[in-house]
């Protein structure tokens, strides 16, 4: 069929015409699909941003008391495992009802008495294992008083060896992991919560073996912001409250 012929051109029209409406098809049933996902995110949300919803948002201050660790004495020049007290730490929190998340950041450390270290006599040598810990957890109520709670955390485990003997220097050793935060958590009044956490390391980004620390800890929460359902447009008594009701 020549290109100059009328047939062809009526041919090539229809074509055209055709090709235009498959992508305008196309174009709507894209724009359909992202008008329903954003529906979508929004009515999921809404819960969340509504009138009615309810959350605080506050400070929690940390306070590990038992601390056990699995960490490498490079003293000895092998793995070993210790059991010490004292930490300290703080963190921000979001709770909505069951939910609860957390970032935080810790100091642990390994202290042989709950209140402190005692007194070495001179020349003494002694080695210490602390642990930093940087985490983000996601806390889901379990029971009435009882939240478990998991989510991931970067650690820096800190081997330091302290020496008052002339012939042995101290030195400090550092190896980082990142690894997983797990545990339980007991919420003993409003402001008081009781947690047990697990931390095995999952990647070793130093030295390669197996790191943990278990800890117990106290927890303290003070309250910054918190909001409650509006009396406006909810009902009580199976009423509508009025503006002026």
């Amino acid at each position: 069929m020549e290109e100059d012929s009328p047939t062809w051109a009526i041919k090539k029209a229809y074509q055209t015409e055709r090709n235009i409406a498959i992508i305008s098809i196309s174009t709507l049933k894209s724009m359909k699909a992202k008008i329903f996902l954003c529906l979508l995110c929004i009515t999921g949300l809404s819960p969340v941003f509504s009138q009615d919803h309810t959350y605080q948002v506050g400070f929690t201050a940390l306070a590990p008391w038992v601390n056990n660790y699995r960490f490498y004495n490079y003293d000895e020049q092998k793995k070993a495992d210790k059991t010490g007290f004292i930490g300290v730490g703080a963190g921000l929190f979001y709770k909505n009802n069951n939910n609860k998340i957390v970032l935080s950041g810790s100091l642990t450390s390994d202290a042989r008495l709950p209140f402190g270290e005692p007194e070495y006599a001179a020349g003494s040598v002694r080695s210490h294992i602390y642990a930093i810990v940087t985490e983000a957890t996601y806390h889901r109520r379990l029971f009435h008083k009882i939240f478990l709670f998991a989510g991931p955390n970067w650690t820096h485990h800190w081997y330091r060896l302290r020496s008052s003997a002339d012939s042995i220097s101290s030195y400090n050793k550092f190896d980082q992991s990142i690894g997983l935060t797990t545990g339980v958590e007991y919420q003993v009044i409003n402001q008081i919560s009781a947690a047990v956490t697990y931390r095995p390391a999952i990647v070793s980004l130093d030295r390669k073996q197996y790191w943990h620390t278990l800890s117990l800890s106290a927890r303290f929460h003070l309250i910054l912001r918190k909001k409650q359902p509006t009396l406006y447009g909810s009902r009580q008594n199976n009423k509508m409250l009025l503006p002026g009701e």
